[in-house]
Parts: C-alpha cells; sequence; structure tokens
C-alpha cells in the first residue's frame, strides 16, 4: 500500500513538474470561469497513471485478501497446533502414570515373588520336619513296641 502512494504520490510530482517547464498547465478565462488546459500528452499520462493506480488498486485488493486469507489459515492452524499439543501434554501425564503403575506393580510383583519363594522353602521345610517327625515317631513306636 505504501509503495502505491509513493508511486502514485512521485508520478502526480512529475507530471506538476512536467506542466511547469513547458507552461502547462495553461489557464483560459472564459467569462468567470477559469480553465484548466493540458496537451493530448499529459491527459494520455494522466490517464495511464490513473489506469496503472487503478489496477495497483485491484491488485491491492487482491493481496489483501489473500493475506487475510492465509492470516486466518495461520490462526486455524495455531490453534490446532495448540489443541494437539495440549493432547501430546495429555498423553505424556497418561504415560507418565502408567510408568508409575508398572513400577509399583513391578515392586509388588518382587515382593509377592519374594514371598512365594519363602512359603515354599518353607512348604519344604515343614514337608522335611513331618517326615523327620513321622520317622521319629515310627522309630519310638517301635522301640515302644519291643
Amino acid at each position: 500500500m505504501k509503495k502505491i502512494i509513493i508511486i502514485a504520490a512521485i508520478l502526480l510530482n512529475y507530471m506538476v513538474c512536467f506542466g511547469q517547464e513547458n507552461s502547462y498547465p495553461k489557464t483560459i478565462v472564459i467569462g468567470s470561469d477559469t480553465v484548466g488546459c493540458v496537451t493530448k500528452a499529459q491527459i494520455i499520462k494522466i490517464n495511464n497513471t490513473y489506469l496503472d493506480y487503478a489496477e495497483c488498486s485491484d491488485l491491492l485488493s487482491n493481496e489483501q485478501k489473500t493475506t487475510k486469507e492465509q492470516d486466518d489459515l495461520i490462526k486455524k492452524q495455531e490453534a490446532i497446533i495448540a489443541s494437539k499439543d495440549k493432547q501430546i501434554s495429555i498423553q505424556d501425564s497418561i504415560i507418565v502414570e502408567g510408568k508409575s503403575i508398572v513400577s509399583n506393580d513391578d515392586k509388588i510383583i518382587k515382593k509377592e515373588e519374594t514371598q512365594i519363594k519363602f512359603l515354599k522353602i518353607e512348604r519344604n521345610v515343614l514337608g522335611i520336619v513331618a517326615v523327620f517327625e513321622t520317622l521319629l515317631l515310627g522309630v519310638i513306636y517301635l522301640m515302644a513296641g519291643k
């Protein structure tokens, strides 16, 4: 937008200077009216400048629409990214919680495995004691029966 205004200002200054160099625009007084006169070449330059300005204005309008659409798209993408970041954060917290649960479960499993080992040892010891008791009672019984 600034470029178009600068170009238009430069062209208008140039045209005014051009007109002054050739003592144009000439003023003619007809009755109580004053008319500014310019040459055909100056009219062509003015018209071309106006057409260039109109074309630039249309291009600027199109560029502004495109820029607005792109800005809207960027905002939507940023919203999607924020949403995805939130989802990732939630998933990360779920993973951390899951790892904590697994770690606790591992501790419980190790504790239970240790208890199972002691129970097996206890069972074996009790079995051995029961066998010795039975043998001892058998020996006592045999000795008492003699």
